[in-house]
């Protein structure tokens, strides 16, 4: 069993400022700096008694947590692999974008395929086999203009799920098709969703990850989909662009039946758990979809912190021939310390 310490989680839960806390902590309880930030980050390997004491009677004194509760409360299960990340999930509500063809709604092909193995996987890989309450939310597509059409309803569903208990929510198909996916990497970021991320240079950005649309595809103001990269810098070409460490961005481009990209996001803490599984094109998804029997390829999670995992993964996919169904899949894990910028920032 993996264990995580959930000294942050706690602290910030009470109010306490995120500027400071090491100090405040250290000073508190007269352990050293760095032990306090081993701590709140969750790297400590070795915990003594008398350290458990003294961080229990900061947590009663300055937190006003009951002493009944500690250190228990501390003490948390985080995931050992990609499907254990349901583990402690009672609900699960799955997303797909629709389209309306003659007044009937429609999902694609290729999101349909990625649901299916998702389901799949998680009836027959998860151990224990637990049951969920299982919810199914439509929502329409962006329009060809980009226009969401039902972005309240997305709200609705989004403010439900983090004022909830122990559930996921999972949104298959990209913003391009599922204003899901936009509400959950926005939510994970602190990005606003649903507008596009003006920045100044690429490292402003809030998501690290964002895909750089087609002609073809709806121009959907977006946190993580954009015409640029940042104010006069524009793509290079179609595809998924994601940084790596020290600030610097790459990308695995679209190349019509040779190249393809896709990503998994997932994001758990509290209880909850939020994914996107989405493909750049349909062949993308129906690619990833693929390669859901083999999750650790998706694991370990790029961060991990006071009872939080998080983990993005870009897949590159390199076909033979329009025909190839089964590509060369390269998988591409974005660095701990660019998501960890992001959600530490104060």
């Amino acid at each position: 069993m993996k264990l995580s310490f959930r000294l942050e989680e706690l602290c910030l839960a009470q109010h306490q400022k995120k500027h400071g806390l090491i100090q405040r902590i250290a000073a508190k309880t007269n352990l050293k700096r760095q032990q306090v930030a081993d701590l709140l980050h969750n790297r400590t390997k070795y915990l003594s008694m008398e350290t458990l004491g003294k961080i229990c009677d900061y947590l009663v004194t300055e937190c006003g947590i009951k002493p009944e509760q500690l250190p228990g409360v501390l003490f948390d299960r985080a995931a050992e692999d990609f499907w254990h990340l349901l583990d402690d999930c009672n609900k699960l509500t799955l997303c797909l974008g629709m389209r309306r063809i003659d007044e009937e709604p429609m999902i694609t092909h290729a999101d349909a395929d990625l649901q299916t193995a998702f389901l799949y996987c998680v009836s027959s890989l998860t151990v224990g086999k637990p049951s969920y309450t299982l919810d199914h939310f439509l929502v329409a597509a962006p329009t060809v203009s980009g226009e969401v059409a039902e972005r309240a309803k997305v709200e609705k569903l989004y403010t439900e799920f983090i004022s909830g208990g122990s559930r996921a929510l999972v949104a298959f198909g990209s913003n391009k098709i599922n204003p899901v996916a936009e509400r959950i990497m926005a939510g994970c970021f602190g990005a606003d969703p649903f507008a596009f991320d003006v920045v100044a240079r690429p490292g402003m950005r809030r998501a690290p990850v964002v895909l750089s649309y087609r002609d073809i595809d709806p121009k959907v103001k977006s946190c993580c989909g954009d015409t640029q990269l940042c104010r006069g810098k524009g793509f290079k070409k179609p595809g998924i662009y994601y940084e790596k460490n020290g600030n610097e961005w790459d990308w695995v481009p679209w190349v019509r039946d040779k190249r393809d990209a896709a990503f998994v996001l997932f994001d758990q803490h509290s209880g909850r758990v939020q994914m996107i599984l989405a493909g750049f094109s349909a062949r993308a998804s129906r690619c990833l979809a693929n390669m859901l029997n083999e999750p650790e390829q998706f694991w370990p999670p790029s961060y991990t912190s006071a009872g939080r995992q998080v983990g993005i993964f870009i897949v590159e996919f390199r076909f033979k021939d329009k025909h190839d169904t089964r590509p060369e899949a390269n998988v591409i894990r974005l660095e701990e310390e660019v998501i960890a910028r992001r959600l530490e920032k104060p």
